[in-house]
Formats: C-alpha cells, structure tokens, sequence
C-alpha cells in the first residue's frame, strides 16, 4: 500500500479504514460482524490508519474499533474525533470546550481500550470556543501523552490558513473531498505546502453513490440517511445530476479493467491531493481489499486525465 511520509518519521497509509459504519447507525441494514472481520483482516494485513468518532454509534463504533484492535495496537493508527454532543432530546450540538474537550478524551481512550491516540480531531466548529485556546488544552494533552497529533475537521480553509502561533502537535485538517466535489484542490494543496500538514479527505465515495451500485431506481430504508434530504448527494434533482457523472464514470471503468467505479474515484482524489489520506468506509473484507487497491495500482496519465474531464462536468452541475 502506498504510503505517506509525513510526520517526523511516521509513516501513515493513503487509504484509512472508515469506521462509521461500525457504530451500527443510520446506514441500513448492515451485518457488524463483517465489519469487525474487516478491521482485524485490515490491521493484520497492512492497513494501520482507522478512521471513527465518539458520536459514531454513541460510542459504539470506538468501542467495537477497539475490540477488534485488541492485540494489535501497536500496529495501528487510530484517529477519532470529538465535540459532537447530544442533548435529552437526542438533538445534536457542538462543545468544543477544553473542559468537554478532557472528558471526551478520557472516555474514548476507554471505549478504545488504550492509554493514547494518534490523532484527535475537533469535529465541527462549535463557533464559541477560541482554537487557539482549544490547542491550548490540546498541546497539554500531547504533552502528557495522550494524544500524538491533533488537528481539525469541518473548519473553514481561512480559517486554517489565518491560524497563528506555534503548535507542534497540529498536523491535520479534514473535511470532505470527493470526484463529485474538488473544487478547493488548489486551496488544500497549498495549505498542506505552506502549513506542513496532512488533509484527512472524507465521503471520497459519497456516501456509496461513487461506488456504481445505485440508479434512479434505488429505494433506502428509513434507518439509512440517504433516504432523507438532507443528503445532499442523493436529494431530487441533484442525485440524478450526479448519477450521470458516474455512469460517465462507470463506462470509463468498463473501458479501463480491472478499474471499478470506487477504484477511480478513490485514485481521483490520492492523485489530485498528494499530501492527504483517503477515508473509505468499509462494510466487509471484500469491500476493503478492492478499495486500498488504488494506493498501490498506477493510473496512466491518459486515464487520470479523463476522470479530471468528466470531474469538470461535477462543477457545472453544481453551479
């Protein structure tokens, strides 16, 4: 598997394991112990970086992340995220407090079965709470050794780009990426040059529609998010915007074997953001081995460049 150098000697992959699909929750019917299968497989076969958060699940995909693990943590890379809340109602907000910030951490080092992270994400925004008082907290944490990296997800690139001050520990920022969404590539690629740090891109697949399975036909259950509008990707008029693109996608893939759909669209993003790791959710074994393939697998410049052309076509639609 192809690998990033990038972190004072560590070597992390291009490919994590997304594990949101391991909290049981808002993705269908899905079989857990598959998942579990594929986590042991990914960590005993190569793949080290996992991907989760404290509200996956409620807790349940850190918690089942860090059974699988158990017996090889020192063979992964365990990224999770806090500062996503929920209130007796169940409604969601967000605390990225530095005293929340302490309890978080403690309880996922818990749930995780072990005594540090490798890195710890600020989730989203809370828009009370002073970043540079927040690393503030965080540098002590690293410092103490609970955490080794920390950085942050769904914050705006000016304000990642505005950020001051020296803080040894802040090595990433995330947010989503995907073939149907590329239109701040140029942004990220000079954030990660001229602040040092490694972009975390999620929904590479969007949500599954990248992945070629799905047509105008396709019907979810109302425990999957995709069946409710607020997924943007699969709402009315732009679902059927974007599944145009992916049979574009797909005929290409056709042309071009042993590429699949997924394949293409995970190599799109490791080759336009070469300073980044790819998010990949995983619901199997199967699924996993076919989606690290593209960190490994060349692509031809001819082939690369006409997925960048029909990508062009995402821009238009949008607009």
């Amino acid at each position: 598997m192809d690998k990033l150098t990038a972190l004072s000697g560590d070597r992390i992959e291009r490919v994590a394991f997304g594990s949101e699909q391991l909290g049981g929750y808002d993705w269908g019917t899905i079989d857990l112990e598959s998942i579990e299968e594929a986590a042991d497989f990914a960590v005993n076969n190569g793949c080290y970086l996992f991907d989760t958060a404290d509200c996956y699940g409620k807790g349940e995909s850190e918690r089942r992340l860090g059974k699988a693990l158990n017996g090889s943590r020192s063979n992964a890379f365990i990224t999770t995220k806090f500062g996503v809340r929920f209130d007796e109602h169940g409604s969601v907000f967000y605390d990225n407090s530095p005293d929340y910030c302490e309890r978080a951490l403690d309880s996922s080092l818990e749930r995780l079965n072990t005594d540090y992270l490798d890195l710890y994400l600020v989730h989203w925004p809370d828009r009370r709470t002073s970043l540079n008082r927040l690393f503030e907290k965080l540098e002590s944490c690293r410092e103490d050794g609970r955490i080794r990296y920390y950085g942050v997800s769904n914050f705006s690139l000016e304000k990642i780009d505005d950020l001051t001050g020296h803080w040894p520990g802040f090595k990433f920022f995330s947010m989503g990426f995907s073939f149907l969404n590329c239109k701040e590539k140029l942004r990220i690629n000079e954030i990660c040059i001229d602040k040092g740090l490694v972009f975390l891109a999620y929904g590479v697949l969007a949500q599954g529609l990248l992945s070629g399975k799905y047509s105008e036909k396709t019907n979810f259950d109302t425990g999957d998010r995709r069946s409710r509008g607020t997924s943007e990707n699969f709402k009315g008029q732009k679902y059927l915007e974007n599944l145009k693109l992916v049979y574009k996608l797909r005929e290409l893939a056709l042309e071009h074997p042993p590429w699949s759909v997924a394949q293409l669209a995970i190599k799109f993003v490791l080759e336009e953001l070469p300073q980044s790791c790819s998010v990949v959710g995983v619901k199997g074994r199967k699924q996993f081995t076919e989606n690290i393939e593209p960190s490994t697998c060349p692509i031809g410049s001819d082939l690369l460049e006409k997925v960048r052309c029909i990508s062009q076509l995402s821009h238009v639609a949008s607009v």
